[in-house]
Formats: structure tokens, sequence, C-alpha cells
């Protein structure tokens, strides 16, 4: 019989409030603190940047920075090693293909599209749902990061 590696989940519902993401990510980061205490200070920082630019985009190109509308926040910590979360807006979606395969340089120019950018370099993994309304990213935590 295999062991099951043990494993934190949470998840949280916000107003589509700008102000908001900072007190998110605060809250996340505490769970993180707590459910993976090996991160190093690096790791940390990469999950700030890209929690926060992940839910700016949520509220604001997604829902429109409509209080009325929610974005949702799933996050699973797998051994204390493994970060894997979603964020999924009310919106009409995106074309994330378009942002993804951007090439890097020319996307530090672009007017939109830079944080997808910056997350896809600092994430294991990025992905989107079909219409582009859920991003999930898999990050590993570590100091051998293993």
């Amino acid at each position: 019989m295999s062991k099951r590696a043990p494993e934190a989940v949470w998840e949280w519902d916000i107003n589509s409030e700008p102000a908001r993401v900072k007190q998110t990510v605060g809250e996340i980061l505490a769970r993180l603190d707590e459910a993976a205490p090996g991160q190093t200070l690096e790791e940390r920082g990469d999950l700030k940047l890209i929690f926060s630019e992940l839910l700016y985009n949520a509220i604001i190109h997604g829902n429109n920075s409509d209080p009325d509308k929610k974005v949702r926040i799933s996050l699973q910590v797998v051994n204390g090693r493994q970060v894997n979360a979603g964020i999924t807006d009310e919106g009409p979606g995106f074309d994330y293909q378009q942002t993804v395969s951007r090439d890097p340089v020319e996307g530090l120019y672009s007017e939109t599209g830079r944080g997808i950018q910056i997350v896809n370099a600092l994430a294991d993994k990025l992905s989107f749902d079909s219409s582009g309304r859920r991003v999930m990213f898999e990050k590993r935590v570590g100091a051998l990061n293993g």
C-alpha cells in the first residue's frame, strides 16, 4: 500500500477589489510559512510576486474590479515541498495562448501581459483552463528544491 503525502489545503473567495490583494497575499504567505517552513527567502519572494500578479490580473482584467464579482483562490501544499495553487475569476476569460507564447523580450515592452510572463518565469509550471478564467501554477520549495 502506498503512503499518501501529507497535504495542507485552503480556499478563499474574495471580492474583486484591488485593495484586497495585499491582505490576501499576506494571509496566503502566513499559511505557506506554516505548511512549507523549508522555503527559502527567494522562494517566498517569488510566491509573493506570483500571487500578487495573478490576483491583480483576476481582479482588474478578469472581473473589471467589480466588487460584486468574486475571485476564488485554492492553495495546496504537498509534503511541505510542493505549492499548487489556482485562481479563478468570473470574467469572460482571455486568450492565454497568445500571452504565454509571446516573445519574452517583446513581452517586457508590451502594455499588457508582463505579469503572466513574470509568473511563467518564476513558477515551475503554469497552466490555464480552456476558458482562460482559471490559472494554475506549481512551485517546488525547500533548500534542495527537489
